[in-house]
């Protein structure tokens, strides 16, 4: 087997694809990723060419192959299958997501399981290898994935000439694949209001880095919806990291992990931010569309727009002040508060950060921010803030009330502990 110092010292080509693997996909650098990309390299014939576009989209177009298993079977995990119908009881049209889909057998393995049960859910299987996802589409499988189905699944396959088998299209139509490198794209902009009820990962982290591990698991934390689940292998259940953002929990030998519902945890103190009720997120705005008029232009009529909930024109005013000056402090609440009140959280929350990183060092300041994650229901975004103010006003009222939060959720609170 190649050392995997000799090669970082033998060859730059070999560093520089290593790096763009780490960087890109978050993939652990060992000797035996080393050895296949060494593989990838000399079989493609790039070995003489520089780090170049060439060279990219070669490694992008066969790094699954090298780097990850495709090779999956129907129902490879039937005590999985069981929690996520229990877990369906109360929610007829779930919104399931799984992570490294692969050829499709998972998510349908989900589809066909659930469409005995009654249920209508929306499956979307995420994959970074192209190849893999248009072979899902098509739902066509050798006989190798099959070799676990249960008998009465049988009737939803026919048999090809070609002594493959193919879905019926009653299964497929309610799973959507895409490519998708869960590192560096948007994982809400493929699921119906950004959010997921359930969401499988099985065999992704053991292939990352602890960095990436520790981004993709609260960016995987974000997407759910307060109650939903995390399903993912026993040999990654173990990860510390997942217990910073969701609840552990185990049932008929399946292990899982819930996301805590914030409504259940703010302090009573909150509570009167919940007033205003958002039945449903908006989750674009439309910025081309707002128009102001000429002689409104000062942060004088924002305001008097705002007290009117008048919230597109104070929005408009606002946007148009802070083209010409991004650090406008005032414009920047009148626009946050304007979003929230038309029930933009997101927007809301965008205009808000910044003002907040313009006045970092405010304890009133991040209080603020703070108070809009309570509103907008954003537990992890409040935490992630309330852990930076603890760092770096560090006092003990933050520290009490950040770990009995984390506490009462069954959250990981020792590292607060040091602090007090």
């Amino acid at each position: 087997m190649t050392k995997l110092k000799e090669v970082f010292s033998s060859n730059t080509l070999i560093e520089a694809v290593l790096k763009y693997i780490e960087n890109q996909y978050g993939l652990k650098i060992n000797e035996l990723n080393t050895d296949k990309v060494f593989d990838l390299i000399y079989k493609n014939h790039i070995s003489d060419l520089g780090f170049d576009e060439e060279v990219l989209e070669v490694v992008d177009r066969q790094i699954s192959d090298f780097l990850f298993n495709n090779e999956s079977y129907f129902f490879r995990y039937p005590a999985q299958l069981e929690l996520i119908l229990n877990h369906c009881k109360n929610n007829l049209a779930p919104t399931i997501v799984s992570f490294g889909s692969s050829n499709g057998q998972e998510a349908y393995s989900i589809s066909m399981y659930l469409k005995e049960s009654g249920l209508n859910p929306t499956i979307v299987g995420v994959d970074i290898d192209e190849q893999a996802v248009e072979n899902a589409k098509t739902g066509i499988y050798s006989p190798y994935s099959l070799q676990k189905l249960p008998e009465k699944f049988a009737k939803y396959f026919s048999t090809l000439d070609n002594k493959k088998f193919i879905l019926a299209d009653k299964i497929k139509n309610n799973v959507h694949f895409y490519k998708l490198n869960i590192l560096k794209d948007d994982i809400g902009k493929i699921l119906p209001d950004q959010k997921a009820d359930i969401v499988l990962m099985n065999n992704i982290l053991i292939y990352m880095n602890k960095k990436t591990i520790d981004y993709i698991i609260e960016k995987i934390a974000n997407i759910l919806k307060p109650g939903g689940i995390l399903l993912t292998t026993e040999e990654e259940y173990s990860i510390k990291t997942f217990q910073n953002f969701l609840k552990s929990d185990k049932t008929n030998n399946c292990k899982f992990y819930t996301k805590p519902n914030l409504e259940e945890i703010a302090p009573m103190e909150y509570r009167e931010l919940f007033e205003i009720k958002i039945d449903k997120e908006n989750t674009e705005f439309d910025y081309e569309s707002l128009k102001i008029k000429q002689e409104e232009t000062t942060i004088e009529d924002a305001k008097q727009y705002f007290n009117k909930d008048n919230f597109l024109n104070a929005i408009a005013i606002s946007y148009n002040i802070l083209k010409n000056d991004p650090l406008n402090d005032e414009a920047l609440i009148i626009i946050s508060e304007s979003f929230y009140k038309l029930g933009f959280n997101t927007e809301a929350k965008k205009w808000l950060k910044t003002y907040l990183i313009i006045n970092s060092n405010k304890e009133e300041k991040i209080e603020q921010y703070l108070n809009l994650c309570l509103k907008t229901k954003d537990f992890f975004e409040y935490i992630r803030i309330l852990k930076k103010k603890i760092a770096l006003l560090n006092k003990k009222d933050d520290i009490i009330r950040l770990r009995e939060i984390l506490n009462k959720v069954g959250l990981n609170a020792e590292e607060l502990y040091y602090n007090m």
